[in-house]
């Protein structure tokens, strides 16, 4: 058992409740900040075979059967859930890896984002099941992967209506980079479809 927020909770439960969901193979919680008036919890799930769950969007499913208090306040998926040498979940580098992500988030105040970052990390938000707040957030640096990375790319497309290769996508690794990378994408496109004219052609 675990506290938080005054709750007593069971990691356990959570557990089951998120390996219930179809897309989900395997999961894991724990307390990021354990003992502390800021304790949060927090849940790592691995993605079944098929597409790959949005963190935000589990989040969502569990509040349907699950009471406030234990739901996580952020669900990220990983590709395996790291283990001990005895071939257990360690919970410690979980831990670790959530503290060092909100970290990040509490670092100096984010510069504001144009229009288009704001875009892109609205649609990494919505698969890392995190807020990206920071036009200089890495990926992989935050919780991505090349899973994820395919989802991500599929809401591009979605989304913005661009088509990046996973090549593109990890060659353009921070959101201000894939922002000019979608920016460049667009304008092209554009430009196919509206080639200049001359001022008086008579082409209608």
């Amino acid at each position: 058992q675990v506290k938080v927020r005054g709750f007593r909770i069971e990691p356990a439960e959570v557990e089951h409740a998120l390996r219930e969901q179809p897309d989900v193979d395997d999961a894991a919680v724990t307390v990021d900040g354990a003992g502390t008036p800021e304790a949060r919890l927090v849940a790592f799930v691995v993605a079944a075979p098929g597409p790959v769950p949005h963190g935000t969007a589990l989040r969502e499913r569990l509040t349907a059967v699950l009471p406030g208090h234990l739901v996580p306040d952020t669900v990220t998926v990983l590709e395996r859930l790291p283990l001990t040498p005895a071939g257990k979940v360690d919970r410690r580098a979980l831990s670790g890896r959530a503290h060092a992500t909100e970290s990040r988030a509490a670092d100096a105040p984010a510069a504001r984002m144009t229009p288009l970052e704001q875009a892109v990390a609205e649609v990494w938000s919505q698969a890392l099941g995190i807020e990206v707040t920071r036009a200089d957030d890495e990926f992989l640096l935050i919780g991505g992967h090349s899973l994820l990375a395919l989802a991500v790319t599929d809401d591009l497309r979605e989304e913005l209506g661009v088509e990046l290769s996973l090549a593109d996508f990890f060659a353009a690794p921070t959101v201000a980079a894939q922002a000019a990378l979608v920016e460049r994408v667009l304008m092209a496109a554009h430009e196919d479809l509206h080639p200049e004219t001359p001022e008086h052609s008579d082409v209608h």
